[in-house]
């Protein structure tokens, strides 16, 4: 009696079909073709790459960490900003682009950190530093609606970055 066999897609296709998994969920091949990636239908992939691609421009030999990606108003400007964070052996990197994926976005080194434990996330700015930690915060201004970021690998204190208003920088504390 024959037997009906499954049929599997060729492994052309398997292949694309993963790679294209991979992106979707933030985990893209840092050597993927960018043929093949702009083939990809998906918004949020799409957004995505757009955001690595921008930070290779910029800060290539880094592997950026797609899903690490956050959007927020960090510069109290009223605008979306978008920040993600990559990793060396020896360091952690975030970029924040502040005027789009077109202008050179603002770097933030941390060598304290662990790099491959690194996490990127945002944190709201409706605090008081005083009450946090004893101090004032040059530039800090308390608000309701801009946010900030927080580099944490789980072995040591978080930093807790947040825009200099007085000096247009960004700058972090921690406890």
């Amino acid at each position: 009696m024959p037997q009906d066999i499954p049929l599997q897609k060729p492994k052309l296709m398997r292949d694309r079909d993963i790679q294209e998994n991979r992106i979707r969920i933030g985990r893209e091949p840092l050597g993927a073709r960018m043929e093949d990636l702009r083939k990809i239908e998906d918004a949020e992939a799409e957004r995505r790459i757009a955001i690595v691609s921008a930070a290779n421009k910029y800060v290539p030999g880094i592997t950026w960490h797609s899903e690490s990606i956050i959007i927020g108003d960090f510069t109290c400007r009223g605008r979306k900003e978008r920040a993600i964070l990559g990793i060396t052996q020896q360091e952690i990197i975030v970029a924040v682009f502040i005027d789009g994926l077109d202008t050179k976005p603002e770097i933030l080194h941390d060598k304290i950190h662990v790099p491959a434990d690194a996490q990127l996330e945002i944190e709201g700015m409706d605090y008081d530093p005083q009450d946090e930690i004893g101090a004032t915060l040059e530039g800090f201004q308390r608000s309701q609606v801009c946010k900030g970021l927080k580099i944490d690998d789980g072995h040591t204190d978080s930093f807790h970055v947040y825009w200099n208003h007085k000096a247009h920088e960004f700058n972090w504390w921690s406890r």
